[in-house]
């Protein structure tokens, strides 16, 4: 679920997420889901190291301001 607040820009909307939204921490599926790439290739990029990632017992955890900025990046 993507929730974002437009920024007025000259003639184009531009939407970005409140800051709340920018240090919330999603799991696997929902990194997935935000970057709209599959779960096996989020993993891809965690094992590469490309995509910083917290390990959380067996878990993986995301900030989603470090999606962003890889995003960003890209």
């Amino acid at each position: 679920m993507r929730i974002a607040t437009p920024v007025a820009g000259d003639d184009v909307s531009i939407f970005e997420p409140p800051e709340f939204f920018e240090n919330q921490i999603l799991n696997t599926r929902e990194a997935a889901e935000y970057l709209g790439v599959s779960k096996k290739t989020l993993l891809k990029y965690v094992r590469s190291g490309e995509l910083p990632a917290r390990r959380l017992g067996r878990s993986l955890r995301f900030l989603r301001s470090t999606l962003i900025d890889w995003a960003k990046g890209r």
